[in-house]
């Protein structure tokens, strides 16, 4: 892997892969690319005629990978140790990229998480039942609440695909006024946090605080960001979906959100997390951990199997699994175990 020194030098390197043949999921704008490689974040590496570029994410310590295809008749062995990320866009379920995921995975990338754009067109705001009167909506002018809403999106979204905030970028947020938050009685119960790109109003994150969880809080807070978003103006809204997020996908069809027929597939190479598959799997041979996702639920797992789990990852991550964390929804899936500990690691 080498740093890219300026964009001429990045500009030299991508001349062998212009043309209609290579495939790629890299689309910078020239600001951007500027400000990546003045901050030094920006590498790359050839692997025959295919490029790769990583981006490294500093806060979150991890590569978004950036590809440029010419040749998927065999696999890429890429020996970084590093975690990667890659995302990959596609048109409606007929054009999912079945080939270069395949490429990909048996390139030692594991599928990670389908995604969906949704979008909407001069929402009739009468329509929407009314805030919740119990909570008073405000746009966010306290600066003293960025680490909760810093913390709140780090817990709440993947920590991959999720689009993470620094804290420096959720200070920005609440100085622009791109922050709407549910209070009671002073306290923060959630937030809907949002921005605009040619002229359209997309949601960023929609978080609601647990105690506050099943009082109609996430709903108001999107009535309240479309009424405000509609009178500055704006008459289209999107916001990327986890596919199979059942509750998000229900909200937003409440609010008359849908498909516009644009999806993407992340890709994640992790070799920390295939040595974590590789200690469940000591444990319960018989079990597909990448596939399941109902251990607890479904029976699958005991309590001398999640006793024996907690034991090895308490090792293995260096970390103390209290009690408290020993609930269905931390160990129905592999993920949700990794999570778990990736978070008690960085709480430590």
């Amino acid at each position: 892997m080498k740093r890219i020194e300026s964009v001429s030098a990045l500009n030299n390197i991508l001349e062998h892969f212009e043309g209609t043949k290579t495939i790629t999921n890299a689309y910078f704008f020239e600001n951007e690319l500027n400000k990546l490689i003045s901050s030094r974040l920006l590498y790359f590496q050839l692997y025959g005629n295919n490029l790769l570029i990583y981006k490294y994410i500093k806060d979150l310590d991890f590569f978004k990978v950036y590809f440029y295809l010419k040749d998927i008749s065999s696999p890429i062995d890429i020996v970084e140790n590093d975690v990667l990320v890659m995302e990959i866009p596609y048109r409606g379920s007929k054009n999912y990229p079945i080939s270069i995921v395949d490429f990909w995975n048996n390139s030692g990338f594991n599928t990670h998480i389908n995604r969906d754009l949704l979008g909407l067109i001069r929402p009739d705001i009468t329509n929407f039942s009314l805030p919740n009167p119990k909570f008073e909506y405000l746009f966010i002018d306290n600066i003293n609440l960025a680490r909760l809403i810093y913390e709140s999106i780090r817990n709440a979204f993947d920590k991959f695909t999720g689009d993470i905030l620094s804290i420096s970028e959720v200070i920005s947020a609440i100085q622009n006024k791109e922050i709407i938050g549910a209070f009671k009685k002073g306290e923060l119960a959630g937030f809907i946090r949002f921005y605009s790109k040619n002229k359209v109003s997309w949601i960023g994150h929609l978080v609601v605080l647990p105690k506050h969880m099943g009082k109609g809080v996430g709903k108001s807070l999107v009535t309240h960001y479309l009424a405000t978003r509609s009178s500055q103006g704006f008459i289209n809204f999107q916001q990327w979906v986890v596919s199979n997020n059942e509750a998000a996908l229900k909200l937003y069809s409440y609010f008359g959100f849908k498909s516009i027929n644009k999806s993407s597939i992340s890709l994640l190479k992790n070799k920390k997390m295939e040595k974590f598959y590789e200690v469940l799997e000591e444990i319960r041979p018989d079990i597909d951990f990448k596939e399941e996702r109902q251990l607890v639920d479904d029976g699958l797992l005991d309590s001398f199997d999640i006793v024996s789990i907690v034991s090895e990852l308490n090792d293995y991550f260096d970390i103390a699994i209290r009690v408290s964390e020993l609930s269905p929804e931390n160990f129905n899936s592999a993920e949700a175990i990794y999570k778990m500990c990736i978070k008690l690691k960085e709480n430590k």
